[in-house]
């Protein structure tokens, strides 16, 4: 009985006396192994986020639309996720780019953008203006 006691103490989920033989030993084993395969109880049940006919799984980064999974890659699942979980207040496009990339990401701003741009719309200003509008043909 002591060293029952200690091991249950100590941590331990059940405890087997040998001294009880080996009919009693083996059909406690049994039952131990049992208990761990099919555990009864309460079992814990992954937390969704629902709204309507959406079921978010956020562990797992899942969508389901009526029960069917929507295959969302993970950045698509984030970018749900965000507005799912904030139904009704108004995301900017910074908190959904922040969501998808990380906070303050900041994409086309590398040396040339500046640049580049510019040259886009003299480009396009210049092909306005050297072409004359075409006629219709009737």
């Amino acid at each position: 009985m002591k060293e029952e006691s200690l091991a249950l103490e100590r941590g331990a989920a059940d405890f087997i006396d040998k001294a009880r033989g080996v009919d009693v030993l083996a059909k406690r084993l049994e039952r131990v192994v049992e208990a761990a395969i099919n555990p009864v109880g309460p079992v814990s049940v992954e937390k969704s986020i629902v709204v309507g006919k959406l079921v978010l799984k956020p562990t797992v980064s899942r969508a389901y639309w009526n029960e069917l999974d929507v295959g969302l890659t993970v950045g698509e699942y984030s970018i749900v996720d965000l507005l799912a979980s904030n139904v009704g207040r108004y995301m900017t496009y910074r908190a959904i780019y922040d969501r998808l990339r990380y906070e303050g990401f900041n994409a086309g701003n590398g040396a040339n953008w500046e640049g580049d741009l510019m040259a886009r719309k003299n480009k396009d200003k210049d092909n306005k203006s050297t072409k004359p509008p075409k006629k219709r043909e009737r």
